[in-house]
């Protein structure tokens, strides 16, 4: 059970480098374009990364080790909605704050505070999505003799 938190941490760690890589590498002009050293080797670690987790998940499965189940439920899914939120909060933000800025013309960028605002409401309902979810888990059980809401 350890090892697969280590090994999901790792993972988890590593494709986040490659995110960065790759979004540094875009905003990095060098010459009119982005790093491509940057983003190739961005790419490569989210490549390889993605590759030996699904390895690694179908060797600890066949190993009996780990059920895909357990390991998607206790890893992996929470996880990407903790990312997927962060993520969803922070490029809504930072696209609300360019979409608001003012051009030299004087006006606007649309497009970003429409994303942005989009970005914002996902974040939310993201996590209404989880609560509801939980609610309805606990509320299922409460007809037993040992509710699941009461452990």
């Amino acid at each position: 059970m350890i090892n697969e938190i280590i090994w999901s941490i790792i993972a988890t760690a590593s494709l986040a480098t490659g995110i960065v890589l790759v979004v540094i590498g875009n905003n990095k002009k060098v010459n009119g374009q982005g790093n491509l050293p940057m983003i190739i080797s961005g790419w490569v670690i989210i490549v390889v990364t993605t590759i030996a987790s699904i390895v690694g998940l179908i060797i600890g499965i066949n190993s009996s080790e780990v059920s895909a189940g357990t390991f998607l439920l206790t890893a992996v899914i929470p996880v990407l909605i903790l990312f997927g939120f962060i993520f969803a909060l922070g490029l809504g933000v930072a696209n609300l704050v360019k979409g608001y800025q003012k051009r030299e013309d004087g006006s606007q960028n649309k497009g970003k505070i429409i994303s942005g605002w989009a970005l914002l409401i996902l974040a939310l309902l993201l996590v209404f999505t989880i609560v509801v979810a939980l609610s309805f888990v606990f509320n299922q059980q409460s007809s037993q003799a040992e509710p699941v809401r009461f452990m």
